[in-house]
């Protein structure tokens, strides 16, 4: 039976104890090709996949889900099932629900809403957003997937690919265009059965990184849905969806993120205690790394605070936590390599995967900065 009397203070203890007990206890997790079903199915039982439960913390929902997230990692030493587990609250309870139960009663006349959500609350379902396209991204102008209208009904057509818990979803938010606009594709967002036809989803994708995190993709063909399943406002789903997803992903990633840069320090910490060859200068490199975590997490905390705001100044954090990240994760190697030490099971797999994470957002963090940069320039120019 899911605790309906969870409380904010009790939230997080909940969290810790199924991932010590659960997570951190289940050997290789991080090199699983597997999704671990029936873990997912034990959270749901214990409540944690509840959207409406997280809300009733109290907290501000990506606050709350930043902060389980590190806390997941922290006590469980996996960062690929923590990235299932936000993405399912941050798309069903934050992007999706709003749509489905506007103020505190469902939608009027969506008979499938309340059925969904109830599987969706008790973690026999979870809904991915099915944004990217194969050699597209998520660039609006090159975006090709289409929503055309036919009398009572949408046809859907187009693929989305790496569709993150899309393998173990029952639901898609799909996003097609509907129409253009003075040159500009309008986009409008359609909640798609996993069963409905001329929808087919694929096999998960081998990614090597953020195990057992499935992803993948789907490719639909004349898939029919009711025009009720339209979330949110027709044809602006990119500024009211899609771009505010991308702030609260950014900010909230920070959490689990931070948790898996404790469990690493934790695991360091722990050969250099027991061993006898570690130096003053390495036992000053620990303290600085520790340092960074404690001000990462002070960052992280800001961020998903602030989710939803939106804005330069989140952008700005969201840059300055990749380098705090970035200099954590050079400070780690070099401490590996002064004392010979070996990070292997969870903290090694976690080290990995944080490496490969970093590796991948370089670019468009890159390009971020450069813009800020331009943008200074342009700013100081303008002035003499």
């Amino acid at each position: 039976m899911t605790d309906h009397s969870m409380t904010e203070r009790r939230f997080p203890e909940k969290m810790a104890d199924f991932a010590k007990t659960r997570i951190l206890t289940c050997p290789g997790l991080g090199e699983a090709g597997e999704f671990p079903e029936e873990i997912w199915a034990a959270m749901g039982k214990e409540g944690l996949l509840d959207p409406d439960l997280l809300r009733a913390t109290g907290t501000f929902p990506c606050a709350a889900i930043a902060a389980a997230a590190r806390t997941m990692v922290s006590s469980g030493g996996n960062l690929g099932l923590a990235l299932s587990w936000m993405i399912h609250h941050l798309v069903a309870g934050v992007l999706v629900r709003p749509c489905l139960v506007p103020g505190s009663s469902f939608r009027e006349g969506c008979s499938w809403a309340r059925p969904l959500w109830e599987k969706v609350k008790a973690g026999r379902t979870t809904i991915s957003l099915a944004v990217s396209e194969p050699d597209a991204g998520a660039h609006p102008k090159f975006m090709a997937a289409r929503a055309e209208t036919r009398d009572d009904h949408i046809l859907l057509s187009g693929e989305k690919t790496y569709l993150t818990n899309g393998p173990i979803a029952r639901a898609f938010c799909v996003i097609a265009v509907t129409g253009e606009r003075e040159g500009r594709k309008e986009f409008s967002a359609f909640l798609a059965d996993r069963d409905t036809p001329g929808l087919t989803v694929s096999a998960p994708m081998a990614l090597p990184f953020f195990r057992p995190a499935p992803h993948g993709s789907i490719v639909m063909e004349d898939c029919r849905v009711e025009k009720e399943r339209l979330l949110g406002r027709e044809g602006k789903a990119f500024p009211d969806l899609v771009l505010p997803f991308r702030q609260f992903e950014d900010a909230v990633m920070t959490g689990p993120v931070t948790g898996a840069m404790g469990f690493i320090l934790g695991a360091v910490a722990r050969q250099m205690a027991g061993s006898s060859t570690a130096g003053s200068g390495d036992v000053t490199t620990l303290g600085s790394l520790r340092a960074l975590i404690d001000s990462a997490v002070f960052l992280s905390d800001r961020m998903a605070a602030m989710a939803g705001q939106g804005g330069t100044p989140l952008e700005r954090l969201v840059l300055f936590f990749r380098q705090i990240a970035a200099r954590f994760l050079e400070t780690v190697d070099t401490l590996l390599t002064d004392t010979g030490i070996v990070l292997n099971g969870p903290a090694g797999t976690l080290f990995r995967d944080l490496k490969s994470s970093s590796r991948i957002g370089g670019t468009v963090a890159r390009i971020r900065q450069q813009k800020l940069g331009q943008a200074l320039m342009d700013q100081y120019a303008a002035t003499e």
